[in-house]
Formats: C-alpha cells, sequence, structure tokens
C-alpha cells in the first residue's frame, strides 16, 4: 500500500540513485537528484516528508545542502538522513552541527535504510503531538514565563525533580529547565541497565547518542566551543549552545546547571535504591510464602508418615504374635520376642519425631523473611 509521503534522494551516483527509488517507490513517492542544486531548485515548488542525503556531493555537499533545508521555514523540521563513508567523532558532529537526525554509514544494507526511513516517518507523524503535549505541560509554561530569573529557574528545576517518580520525568523535568535557560540539548540517562538519551525533538536521536557516546568518558564538566559536557555516573547532559560571547553568563549557567545535574544524579541513584528494595521485598514475600506452603505441606506430611509408622508397626506386632504362638515356644521365650520386636517398633516410630524441631526451624526461617519485611525503604 502506498504511503502518503514523499521521499528526496540526492547522490551523484546512478546506480545507487536507481537501486534506492527500486527499494521505496511502491511505498513512498520517491524523487531522486544527482546534485544538491537540482534537489533546491525543486524545493522551490515543493517539500518532501524526509531527505536523503549523500555526503559527499560535487558542488554544493550534503552537509551544505542540510544547513539550508534547516535555514528554510518551511523546512526546518523535516528528517535529513546522511549517506557517508566515514564513522568517526568529527563527521558525527559535522552532520550534528547542521542539524541531521540521522546517518547511514557506507557500504550500507538496505534493510538498514528502510528502517531508519521508517523511523524518520514515525518521527514526522509524531512530531505534532510530541509539540503539542510540551506546549500543554503546565511545568513548561511556568518556566517559560519571564519574571523567572537564573537562579528561580534552578530552584523550581529542584523543587519538580523532587517530585520525579520515573527516570522519564527526570529527563522531562532537566529538558523543560534548558528551554526555560533558551538552551538545547539532549541528556542521557544509564539506570538498572537500560540506557535511553532524550531531547526536545525524540527518543533516542541516533547522533546526539553518537555525540555522547564520544563525550560520556571525558572529565566531569567540560566545554568545547559553545558544546558544553556533564557527565555523572547514571547521566550525561549535553547542551549545544552555551552563550560563549558572554562570559559571565555561560559561567553562571555553567554552575547551575553542574548543581542541576549533580541533584539529579542523586535522585536517580534514590530511584535506583526504591526500585531495588521494591524488588527486594518482593522477592522476601515470594520466598515466605514458599517457606509457608512448605511448613504447612511438611506438618501435614509428617504427621501422615508418623501415622502410617504406627499402623505398620501395630500390623507387624500382630501378625508377630500370631506366628509365635504357633512356633511351641515357652512363655518366656515368646515374652523375650515380644520384648525386642515392641521395642523396635517404637524406635521406629521415634524416627518421625524430628517435626517438632523442623516446624521450629521453618517457623523461625518465615519470621526472619516478615521482619524484612518491615524494614523501612
Amino acid at each position: 500500500m502506498e504511503s502518503k509521503h514523499t521521499i528526496f534522494i540526492v547522490d551523484d551516483a546512478e546506480p545507487a540513485r536507481r537501486m534506492l527509488k527500486t527499494a521505496f517507490e511502491k511505498i513512498y513517492t520517491v524523487e531522486t537528484f544527482e546534485n544538491a542544486e537540482a534537489c533546491l531548485e525543486r524545493l522551490a515548488e515543493t517539500s518532501p516528508d524526509v531527505f536523503l542525503l549523500d555526503v559527499g556531493l560535487p558542488g554544493i555537499d550534503g552537509y551544505e545542502l542540510c544547513r539550508r533545508i534547516r535555514d528554510s521555514t518551511h523546512l526546518a523540521d523535516k528528517p535529513v538522513i546522511f549517506i557517508s563513508a566515514l564513522d568517526d567523532l568529527a563527521s558525527a558532529l559535522q552532520g550534528y552541527e547542521v542539524g541531521g537526525d540521522d546517518f547511514v554509514v557506507k557500504p550500507y544494507k538496505l534493510a538498514e535504510v528502510k528502517e531508519k526511513i521508517a523511523r524518520a516517518i514515525r518521527a514526522v507523524d509524531e512530531r505534532v503531538d510530541l509539540n503539542q503535549r510540551l506546549n500543554d505541560s503546565e511545568m513548561l509554561n511556568t518556566l517559560v514565563l519571564s519574571s523567572l530569573d537564573e537562579y528561580a529557574i534552578l530552584i523550581n528545576f529542584l523543587r519538580h525533580l523532587n517530585g520525579a517518580e520515573t527516570v522519564d520525568a527526570v529527563a522531562k523535568v532537566t529538558l523543560e529547565m534548558l528551554r526555560a535557560y533558551a538552551l538545547d540539548g539532549a541528556i542521557q540517562i544509564r539506570l538498572g541497565g537500560q540506557e535511553a538519551t532524550y531531547s526536545k525533538s525524540e527518543r533516542n536521536h541516533p547522533l546526539e547518542q553518537a555525540v555522547i557516546a564520544h563525550i560520556r568518558s571525558m572529565d566531569r564538566i567540560f566545554q568545547f566551543k559553545t558544546r558544553a559536557g556533564f557527565n555523572f555516573e547514571h547521566l550525561t547532559l549535553l547542551v549545544n549552545d552555551m552563550p560563549v560571547d558572554d562570559a559571565d553568563h555561560c559561567g553562571r549557567l555553567r554552575d547551575h546547571l553542574s548543581i542541576a545535574m549533580e541533584a539529579a544524579e542523586v535522585r536517580l541513584v534514590a530511584l535506583a535504591a526504591r526500585d531495588n528494595f521494591a524488588w527486594t521485598q518482593s522477592e522476601i514475600a515470594k520466598t515466605l510464602a514458599a517457606v509457608n506452603g512448605a511448613l504447612l505441606r511438611f506438618r501435614a506430611d509428617s504427621s501422615s508418615a508418623r501415622t502410617q509408622a504406627l499402623l505398620v508397626g501395630d500390623t507387624l506386632l500382630h501378625e508377630l504374635y500370631e506366628i509365635v504362638v504357633t512356633l511351641g515356644m515357652s512363655e518366656i521365650q515368646e515374652q523375650s520376642i515380644q520384648n525386642v520386636v515392641t521395642h523396635g517398633v517404637r524406635d521406629f516410630g521415634r524416627i518421625f519425631d524430628f517435626s517438632s524441631a523442623m516446624e521450629a526451624t521453618l517457623s523461625d526461617i518465615s519470621n526472619a523473611l516478615l521482619r524484612l519485611q518491615k524494614v523501612p525503604g
């Protein structure tokens, strides 16, 4: 079924253009161009939903074409996917700086390109809903009030951070703080074996993930030109547009963001401890139920076993008495045999008298688990 979406493919290699068009034209409307100039001329008439740009174009290259797309009001939010033979930090940063959304490294597989195109299309469809939800955010509306100064924004962030009960909530209040400071950036949170990168555009933006992957091993706080990074064990904050032209303002913002991210780190540690405690309590409850169940089964089984042993013993004694009578023994001989067997049967029954001790042990375990359940989290 053909989609309503349109893709512009710009690549100077005709075989690549033909292959990509064949791959997508049954699903999307596809237009191909051999250079950026032809694409720009077409953009004067119409616009696509997604751009797929080769970086190494003759004349205007893919990066410059993306920059011009971003400078155009009606194209500024259209996803741009780069095709590049380079996979390094400098290339990722350059693509990030000009506004790219994703990249494909040559040689690529069509399945990979299809998945990235599908992802970009989903981002287009979800952007309207995302913007609406951001605009409806009560906290966001409060933070952007002009009467809030830098310290008030920080205090407001700390107040809302204290009420953040999930990783998503921590990311949300952080991004809203950046918006209140008129900054653009992304935060990556690493907790409970999971990793997620958040920004105003979307979650897990590939280029943002690539840049953060390079900077998360650097110093706790560092700045390179307009970019600043704040690294902690469970989070990394990337700020793209620090106001370096105003050294005092830039320094204050760096201090505020450092305090904010340290507080966010503490909050994430607290959330991890809470989740771990909840998991431990759940496991204790399961173990307690298993122990109590075992105790009940043991009581029933031990009682049944003791009863069966006594019945077997009584039957054995009765049969022995009947046999002894027929053997023609003296009264003393009969009594001696009966005494031996009687004591043996009694000793056999006492084998099952360990039940009280076992019940006590299981009860102690159950009580210990109950006390652990009452430990405050």
